[in-house]
């Protein structure tokens, strides 16, 4: 289960260096979609903790 979700992170952040798209995105959508990343990422390993002191 807990590679399931590590895929999906991978996958949110992949799209990300598109050549000719990404040099059109402002920095504020770069960081937008490092941040839901970061954020994903924070989300699953807060639920492998509280599965391991369950």
């Amino acid at each position: 289960m807990g590679s399931a979700q590590g895929v999906g992170v991978i996958w949110d952040v992949s799209p990300v260096p598109l050549g000719s798209k990404e040099s059109h995105d402002p920095p504020t959508v770069k960081l937008g979609r490092l941040l839901r990343a970061k954020s994903l990422h924070s989300i699953i390993i807060e639920h492998k903790m509280s599965e391991i002191k369950a």
